[in-house]
């Protein structure tokens, strides 16, 4: 079942269940799913990983920056996403927790 993106906030959980994803600007792209899933999903389960222990030993922020993502590196967008991801997903966490 194709689903639709819009470059609006979403539920896009919903994309994990279709095989092919038609974006409102581009081309229908085709892929495996299982590769979508290991570069998102997977990705925010390191990170959330990673940031509850450092919340759990009362670390901050610095903390969360320093958290080694080299094994995503080959992501598109990595360079320039990787700090705000972690400030985003800390943040998050942080408000979360207490």
């Amino acid at each position: 079942m194709p689903i639709e993106l819009d470059r609006s906030p979403t539920d896009r959980s919903s994309i994990f269940n279709s095989q092919r994803i038609i974006s409102r600007w581009g081309c229908p792209r085709s892929f495996i799913i299982s590769l979508a899933r290991c570069a998102t999903q997977g990705y925010l389960r390191f990170l959330s990983h990673r940031i509850e222990g450092i919340i759990e030993k009362d670390g901050d922020l610095a903390d969360a920056y320093a958290i080694d993502q080299s094994d995503y590196a080959h992501l598109n967008t990595f360079q320039e996403l990787a700090a705000k991801n972690v400030g985003r997903l800390f943040q998050t966490m942080e408000m979360e927790f207490f």
